[in-house]
């Protein structure tokens, strides 16, 4: 396979590093290497280390170079000169460099990129997509999600993209661009209950979503139903009246949560409503949904919207290089 015809998707995460060479025209991945090397890391060791503002590309640089050494080995091909696309924190005050958020609205080829060109010691050209914000909020990964589903479907109905995370997103598309988004921090609350807080010897994390998925579709409906700060007490009380095992209370906790976000989701707005998310996070978004509404809703995979924003990134830079 020509390197001409290939790509590197990086995912640049806080807590997390993800990069993928993939065959661009069917965006098949042909070879992956995942590690703990988040964002946040990198930046910690890049600060004990002097913090350099000159050297500072370099350094991630660096980091890069060695996964894009491994990915050679694993899929036997050179990948010198291979671009390589960019998204999550990357760009933010803690990645390579601090680009600017692009602000709304946007369409899927309207995302800011900036292009560091290849040199001696780093022969990859880097395109790193910036975050997008509000007046009052902000993102940087999922712009690239909701690029590629906008690719896919330009339709000009007016829609809602739900993206579960860390920091779950609710994006609204109208004319076939992102016109607004709102951030809830559901995931970071879940974690920081069930570690940090009271209600932490009321639960025992468990993956075991099949088992307890009654659990958390109560706890979803009480999520809706009852203010959130006393609901949530009720973790406690479910342990010490004996009422609900500590597995079983892990996902009632993240029932509540999880309800309470989506209790902000007016269907009735919406021509459309599409969940973006893969393994768990679907399966738990999509079983609270469908108890709360009677709307038809669209499941994509967050990942294949990924990568396919990111080949429309590697499309435009193809084209400028020609």
């Amino acid at each position: 396979m020509k390197p001409e015809n290939v790509f590197l998707s990086g995912d640049w995460g806080t807590t997390r590093f993800r990069l993928r060479l993939v065959e661009a025209s069917t965006r098949v991945v042909l070879a992956e290497r995942q590690s703990d090397e988040g964002i946040a890391a990198v930046h910690a060791d890049w600060r004990r280390q002097g913090a350099d503002p000159a050297g500072r590309l370099a350094f991630y640089r660096r980091i890069l170079a060695g996964h894009i050494r491994n990915l050679e080995q694993d899929s036997g091909l050179p990948l010198g000169g291979v671009p390589v696309v960019l998204s999550g924190m990357a760009s933010s005050s803690l990645g390579l460099a601090e680009l600017p958020y692009l602000s709304v609205p946007f369409a899927s080829n309207q995302l800011n990129v900036s292009r560091f060109a290849e040199d001696s010691d780093f022969p990859n050209p880097l395109l790193v997509i910036s975050g997008v914000r509000t007046a009052t909020d902000v993102m940087r990964g999922e712009e690239t999600q909701l690029a590629g589903c906008l690719i896919e479907d330009p339709s000009a109905n007016r829609r809602l993209f739900v993206l579960p995370g860390t920091h779950s997103k609710h994006a609204v598309v109208q004319g076939g661009r992102v016109t607004d988004f709102r951030t809830f921090m559901t995931g970071e609350v879940f974690a920081l209950l069930t570690k940090h807080s009271v209600l932490a010897a009321s639960v025992q994390p468990n993956a075991d979503f099949g088992t307890y998925q009654a659990a958390f579709l109560q706890g979803v409906q009480d999520g809706t139903r009852q203010p959130l700060l006393n609901a949530l007490f009720r973790v406690r009380t479910h342990q010490l009246f004996g009422e609900c095992p500590p597995p079983e209370n892990h996902h009632y906790l993240s029932g509540l949560l999880v309800g309470a976000e989506l209790a902000a989701i007016r269907p009735g707005d919406f021509d459309a409503i599409t969940l973006l998310a893969d393994g768990i996070q679907r399966q738990v978004y999509e079983a609270a949904f469908r108890t709360l509404f009677d709307t038809p809703l669209t499941v994509r995979s967050a990942d294949e919207a990924l990568l396919r924003g990111q080949k429309e990134v590697w499309n435009i830079y193809a084209r400028m290089e020609k």
